[in-house]
Formats: C-alpha cells, structure tokens, sequence
C-alpha cells in the first residue's frame, strides 16, 4: 500500500468475492421476497382491488420501477444549428408528394 492507504497500481487483489460471483445475501433475500410475493399473491390483488383508483394508479408506478428502467435526463446543446424536417402522415392509397408545395398545412 502507498503512504496514503491506497493501493499502487498492479496490485493483485487478494480475498474476497471473485469478479461476477453474486452476493449471496442479496440473492438470498431476492428468494425470500419471491416466495413471498407467490404464496401472498392473491391476498395481494384482492387487496389492490379496494385500493381508490388514485392509489391503485401510484401503486402501478411504483411497480415498474422494478420493470421498466427510468428513463434518463437528456440535456440539448440549443447553442448548435439543427435543421428541421417535416414529417407528413398521408392516408394509403394517397398520391405520392413530389414537392414541398403539394404539402398542407
């Protein structure tokens, strides 16, 4: 170790978990809240049912945050040129745009 506490590089690890071996904890509760929930399951949806639609609608967002992953903020750079484009839905069957004149507003 250096002066400092930290590790110099190249240091070869020594103990601990090897590299992709999973937390047996975790994995344990992991376990344990699936069973949970599978032995619990319809106790849990009757009582979803008498939640107030407000609730039931909170309780829904909650859940996909174990689903779907959060979207992340994106910030825009406004100091660049950025060229718009015009995008046109025409019904099938509609005669082909051969210019930007045909095009209503």
């Amino acid at each position: 170790m250096a002066n400092n506490g930290q590790f110099q590089k190249g240091h070869k690890k020594v103990g601990g978990r090897k590299k992709g071996t999973p937390n047996k904890v975790s994995s344990d509760l992991k376990s344990r809240v699936k069973l949970f929930l599978d032995q619990n399951f319809q106790q849990i949806e009757n009582d979803l049912l008498e939640l107030q639609p407000s609730e039931r609608v909170r309780f829904f967002i909650k859940l996909m945050e174990f689903v779907v992953p959060k979207q992340q903020k994106m910030e825009l750079d406004t100091n660049e040129t950025t060229e718009c484009i015009k995008v046109v839905f025409r019904e099938s069957g509609d005669p082909p745009i051969r210019s930007e004149s045909e095009i209503k507003e």
